[in-house]
C-alpha cells in the first residue's frame, strides 16, 4: 500500500479468514453479515440477547486487578507466554483485570480486559481457554463485572496476537448478543504492521437508544489529530470524503499553526466545505501557547490564530467568546448535532497534551466520542478510541487546557 492509498474498507481479524468468520457466525446461529440498504444508516447498540446469569454446577469465576506485569499474573494460570507477552504491552495507567473461570482449583480459562481510566467501557484484549466449553461462562463473568463497575459497553478485540482461538471467541461473543462493529477506515498508525487491524464486537449495557454509526479514522501521524477530528465531524454530517491519508495531510496543512490546531482554523476549513459550525471559546486571547518559549514562535502562532479568527468572522460563522459549560455541548449533541472539543489528554492517557476529539452521540449520562489517537505501543487498538464512552462528568473534567484554563469547542448542526 502506498502512503496515499486508503486502507481497505473491511479488514478481517488476524488469523480469522472470511470462511472461518462465517463459520463462527453459523456456529452462533447467525446469518453472515450483509450490507446495509442503500441510504440507510447503521445503528449501534441495539437491545442484545441477554447473557446468561446462571452458573454451571462446580464452576466459579474470579477477578484479579493487575497493577504490575500482566504476564507475571497470567502465565502461572496456564496462559501461553506468547499471548501473555502481548497482554503485557499495557502500561500502569490503564485499568487491567484478569478474569478466571475455574472448576475447583483447575483454571479452565482466562480473559484479560483493559480500559482507559475515567472511561465507561471494558475491552476484552486477551482470551485463553483450557476447556472451550468454559467460554460462555468466562464472557458472562466479564460482562457482569463491567456492568457492576458502571461500564456502558463491553468490547471484544479479535486478534490472533492476543487471543488463543479467534474464531471461537468470535462465535462465543456473537452467541452472547455482541454485535460486529464496522471496520475502521484507518485503524492503526502508518505503517500498520504485518498483522493488520483487529476486528471487534460490542455489547452495550446501558439500555439507551441505539446511536448512528460514524466512520472511525485513526490519525496516521502524531501531528494530525485536529485535522482528523474535523474530518470525522464532517463524516458524521454525511461527508466522509476527507477520511483518507492524502486528505488528512492536506487538511493538516490547511489548519495547522506550526504545530497544533486552534478552533478558528478548524472552523474556516469546515466552512470551506459547506459546514457552518458555531465556535465557542472562553478567552479572546490566542491559545495553545503553553510551553512555547521563543518570542518569534509565540508571535507567529498568535498572528495565525488572529488571522484565522478574522477569516471565520468574514465567513459569517458565529463566534461566541464567553464562558460555557459542557452541559451545553452535551445538549447540542443530544439534539442531533456533533461537536469538536478541545481536551487535556492526561486523565485518559497520562500524556499532558492538548487534543481534539469528536463527540457524536449521547447515551443517557454518557457521551460517545471518536478519539483519533491510540497508544498503539501500549496495546491499544481502534476499539479503545472509536465510540469511546465518557461520562459527561469526565468530559467536563478533561475539556479544559492551559493555566488559567480555557475551553474551546465547535458545534456542528444536525445533518
Amino acid at each position: 500500500m502506498t502512503l496515499t492509498e486508503r486502507p481497505p474498507a473491511r479488514v478481517e481479524p488476524a488469523g480469522v479468514p472470511a470462511a472461518l468468520a462465517a463459520a463462527a457466525r453459523a456456529a452462533a446461529g447467525l446469518a453472515t453479515a450483509t450490507a446495509a440498504r442503500p441510504g440507510s444508516t447503521p445503528r449501534l447498540g441495539s437491545t442484545p440477547r441477554p447473557v446468561s446469569a446462571s452458573r454451571p454446577r462446580g464452576l466459579a469465576t474470579e477477578q484479579r486487578a493487575v497493577t504490575g506485569s500482566t504476564a507475571r499474573g497470567a502465565v502461572p494460570l496456564g496462559v501461553p507466554a506468547a499471548l501473555a507477552a502481548r497482554w503485557d504491552l499495557a502500561s500502569g495507567f490503564q485499568v487491567r483485570t484478569l478474569h478466571l473461570v475455574r472448576e475447583g482449583q483447575t483454571v479452565l480459562g482466562v480473559a484479560y480486559t483493559v480500559h482507559r481510566p475515567c472511561a465507561a467501557y471494558e475491552k476484552v484484549a486477551g482470551w485463553w481457554l483450557a476447556d472451550p466449553a468454559a467460554g460462555p461462562e468466562l464472557l458472562d463473568a466479564v460482562v457482569e463485572h463491567a456492568r457492576a463497575g458502571g461500564a456502558a459497553v463491553v468490547k471484544v478485540e479479535v486478534d490472533e496476537r492476543s487471543v488463543a482461538d479467534p474464531a471461537a471467541l468470535l462465535a462465543t461473543a456473537l452467541a452472547a448478543g455482541f454485535e460486529e462493529l464496522p471496520a475502521p477506515v484507518s485503524g492503526a498508525p502508518i505503517p500498520p504492521g504485518p498483522d493488520g487491524v483487529p476486528s471487534g464486537l460490542a455489547l452495550w449495557l446501558d439500555g439507551a437508544r441505539p446511536h448512528a454509526a460514524v466512520p472511525y479514522y485513526r490519525q496516521t501521524t502524531e501531528l494530525t489529530g485536529g485535522a482528523v477530528a474535523l474530518a470525522t465531524a464532517l463524516a458524521a454530517g454525511g461527508d466522509a470524503s476527507l477520511l483518507g491519508r492524502r486528505e488528512e495531510l492536506d487538511l493538516y496543512r490547511e489548519v495547522n499553526m506550526i504545530s497544533g490546531c486552534d478552533p478558528f482554523g478548524l472552523a474556516v476549513a469546515a466552512a470551506a466545505r459547506g459546514a457552518r459550525p458555531r465556535v465557542l471559546i472562553t478567552t479572546p486571547e490566542p491559545i495553545l501557547l503553553e510551553g512555547v518559549t521563543a518570542d518569534w514562535d509565540r508571535d507567529v502562532r498568535a498572528f495565525i490564530q488572529r488571522d484565522f479568527r478574522a477569516r471565520a468572522l468574514a465567513a459569517g460563522l458565529a463566534v461566541e467568546t464567553r464562558e460555557f459549560g459542557i452541559a451545553e455541548v452535551v445538549a447540542h449533541v443530544a439534539a442531533g448535532g456533533t461537536a469538536l472539543v478541545l481536551i487535556d489528554q492526561h486523565p485518559l492517557l497520562a500524556e499532558p497534551y492538548p487534543h481534539w476529539v469528536t463527540v457524536h452521540a449521547v447515551r443517557g449520562d454518557v457521551v460517545v466520542v471518536h478519539d483519533p489517537w491510540t497508544d498503539a505501543h501500549l496495546g491499544e487498538s481502534w476499539l479503545d478510541a472509536a465510540d469511546l464512552p465518557l461520562p459527561a462528568a469526565t468530559l467536563d473534567r478533561i475539556a479544559a487546557w492551559g493555566e488559567p484554563f480555557y475551553r474551546a469547542a465547535l458545534l456542528f448542526p444536525a445533518a
